[in-house]
């Protein structure tokens, strides 16, 4: 494979992407999420090896990295060989208190590579879920999401972009709970290509993200994190939000003192007779 059918101008394809997120138990009645990700890419042109320099953002408060496989394939006199990355050339930097970065360089790359890399992210922290990507800066042949939430905590479950994905809902049981289980397909699924004054492309990219919505924890009051409109309307009303549009004028104690003591000469002149509204449009539009 030299060249993308549906984009030759493609410097590199996704040809496989996979996230499966999952709970898990953590400690005593407590849950945690592992996310897994995989992906496989295809080097077309020698302007897509940079693919092979890769940054994994996390919480360096409630998450960690497991699991990390990275391994690039070339054809070398008709035989596939692998080359893995070693441990050691993983390198992590902190962004911020609360943001690290994973970073590693995949070895052996050039133009006609396939890279590989796959790992883990566990959280502490359940009740956010990352959205899903699968729509990059290069074609995505074949891409596949699995969500399974156990039946305690709702989740809205949006999916935006112009692609259209194929998804299913059905139900699993594990750690003595009922799932929801969401999958998401996508096939040939083009690239997202920056356009002119559009700054943030990732407002267009084809994605799924989930919203908590609610939590049912056996033992406590059930707790609904997201509102109808109605709700909101309620929430703004008590809140004082409009509170400057309902003020009154401040000044109204002295604006009666100078009407009274300064009065409009027309309220009394019959030269100057009342102009009402009605006045107004019949006189533009006798």
């Amino acid at each position: 494979m030299t060249s993308y059918a549906r984009d030759t101008s493609a410097v590199a394809v996704y040809l496989y992407e996979e996230t499966k997120v999952y709970y898990d138990a953590l400690g005593i009645g407590g849950l945690k999420t592992n996310r897994h990700y995989a992906v496989k890419i295809k080097i077309l042109k020698s302007e897509g090896v940079s693919l092979a320099d890769v940054e994994i953002p996390y919480s360096s408060e409630y998450e960690r990295i497991s699991s990390l496989e990275v391994s690039s394939y070339n054809r070398v006199d008709g035989k596939i060989v692998e080359t893995k990355m070693k441990n050691k050339d993983v390198v992590t930097e902190k962004v911020t208190e609360d943001v690290l970065l994973r970073k590693f360089s995949i070895p052996n790359v050039r133009e006609g590579s396939v890279i590989e890399y796959k790992y883990t992210v566990a959280s502490s922290f359940p009740v956010i879920i990352h959205p899903i990507r699968v729509q990059h800066e290069y074609p995505v042949v074949y891409s596949f999401s699995e969500v399974a939430i156990p039946d305690i905590l709702q989740f809205n479950v949006n999916t935006q972009g112009a692609y259209t994905l194929a998804g299913e809902r059905s139900t699993s049981s594990a750690l003595g709970l009922q799932n929801n289980v969401y999958t998401f397909i996508g096939e040939d699924i083009p690239a997202l290509k920056p356009e002119p004054f559009v700054w943030c492309m990732d407002d267009f990219e084809t994605k799924v993200s989930f919203e908590l919505r609610s939590a049912d924890i056996p033992g406590v009051p059930i707790y609904n994190f997201t509102n109808t409109w109605e709700k909101v309307d309620e929430t703004l009303n008590g809140a004082g939000f409009d509170d400057h549009l309902r003020m009154r004028n401040p000044l109204r104690t002295e604006v009666d003192r100078l009407t009274a003591e300064y009065p409009d000469e027309r309220d009394s002149n019959p030269q100057y007779p009342p102009c009402s509204n009605e006045a107004v449009v019949n006189r533009l539009w006798p």
